[in-house]
């Protein structure tokens, strides 16, 4: 493999190669040649939706971010709050997390039963459910599973969790890093590990997106990435697990090929990181609409998303896509110098759209230096520009791609 990126590298002004193995796509991506673009060469749509804002609804940043037909639901952290607003914006009510103070409180993340139109969260090992409504639901039910942080629900009575728990006074045994459940049994797991004799430890695992699952287009498969791992996996309610695509990139940005074998690397791995900061350490933030893949790759210099087109063969940085009259000059991620779509990125999405969110602080400072410009802007923009200030609640981003890249 070190032979082929190597000629890549040196040799090839493509940005990516790709090729299929059976079901798993082998991209070879060299983010060197990545290109630019406008908006309107990218975007088949931009808009901008402002959340409003009222005493009630007033919260500081999207954490989580789902989508249904009616309503945009949201966790804010620093209210300990689960919001709902109408897809045009509008405040529709809010579940409260209780006081922060205590743990069991903290709302870490939420689901959507889609089906039943409720929400679900847990505290400690209790599972909640509410309505759209804001009203919680009877008989709150005791978690009978373990208590994993990184957990993704396919519905309310399928999930998989991701959990790699390394500690040398553990026995000599076998876990596994994910473990597939139905109506709370353990159906499947993949992934073995030793938690005892490990080569990693606790502190060599980097997170730096809040997930490691990623919503597909229906809610019976998610797609799974994991630190220090060059492939995209599909995983299934009833426990099936299969490789999506591969990357594989220039040797500069590559890690070496022992990297999570090596013992002598262990409690040094981050280390290692921050010494080479080139090196992609994982995949997250992975989105697939037709031949366009979108996906960002992590290191620990400035992260990038790219967009990549099977078609076209075209690689695009999402970082490097300048606004232009169609999105009224206005930001869709970092390309003012703003840093919000960096942690976050496209949060969600849903069969045609990518959503993101962007603070009216950054709205607000688009507008002052685009004045110029005179950009024409749509009713609900003008209303907001009118009405609202830096202080207000963010504005959610829904993007459509073309198609033809």
């Amino acid at each position: 493999m070190r032979k082929f990126i190597t000629f890549i590298f040196i040799l090839s002004s493509i940005a990516v190669f790709s090729q299929s193995t059976n079901n798993n796509k082998i991209f070879r991506i060299n983010p060197d040649y990545a290109q630019g673009a406008v908006v309107d060469k990218i975007y088949e749509t931009v808009k901008y939706i402002p959340l409003e804002t009222t005493a009630e609804s007033l919260f500081g940043a999207i954490y989580q971010l789902e989508v249904t037909d009616q309503y945009f639901i949201i966790l804010d952290r620093n209210t300990n709050s689960i919001l709902l607003f109408n897809k045009n914006g509008q405040f529709h009510t809010k579940i409260k997390g209780g006081d922060q103070s205590f743990l069991g409180n903290v709302i870490h993340s939420f689901n959507v039963i889609k089906g039943k139109k409720q929400i679900m969260f847990r505290h400690r090992r209790t599972l909640h459910y509410y309505n759209f409504d804001g009203k919680e639901l009877p008989n709150p039910s005791t978690l009978a599973l373990p208590n994993s942080l990184k957990r993704y629900w396919f519905n309310d009575s399928t999930n998989v969790d991701f959990d790699y728990n390394i500690y040398e006074k553990l026995p000599d045994s076998t876990a596994f890093k994910l473990n597939f459940y139905a109506n709370r049994n353990l159906i499947k797991s993949a992934f073995p590990y030793n938690p005892k004799h490990s080569p990693f430890r606790n502190d060599d695992i980097y997170y730096e997106s809040h997930s490691v699952f990623y919503k597909t287009t229906n809610d019976t498969t998610a797609i799974f990435c994991q630190p220090y791992d060059y492939s995209v996996y599909l995983l299934s309610s009833n426990g099936r697990l299969s490789k999506k695509v591969t990357f594989l990139f220039p040797l500069a940005n590559s890690l070496p090929d022992n990297f999570n074998q090596d013992t002598l690397l262990r409690g040094r791995r981050i280390t290692y990181l921050r010494n080479h900061k080139d090196k992609f350490y994982g995949i997250s933030y992975f989105y697939q609409f037709g031949n366009n893949y979108v996906f960002k790759l992590d290191h620990m210099s400035y992260p990038d998303t790219y967009l990549y087109n099977t078609q076209s063969k075209n690689l695009y940085c999402i970082q490097r896509i300048s606004p232009d009259s169609s999105n009224y000059y206005l930001p869709v991620s970092d390309i003012l110098g703003f840093v919000d779509f960096a942690n976050s990125n496209f949060l969600t999405r849903d069969n045609k759209y990518l959503y993101t969110s962007v603070s009216s602080l950054q709205m607000f400072k688009a507008k002052s230096v685009t004045t110029d410009k005179h950009p024409k802007y749509p009713v609900a923009l003008k209303k907001y520009f009118a009405t609202q200030s830096r202080k207000s609640n963010p504005v959610i981003i829904q993007v459509k791609l073309k198609e033809n890249l």
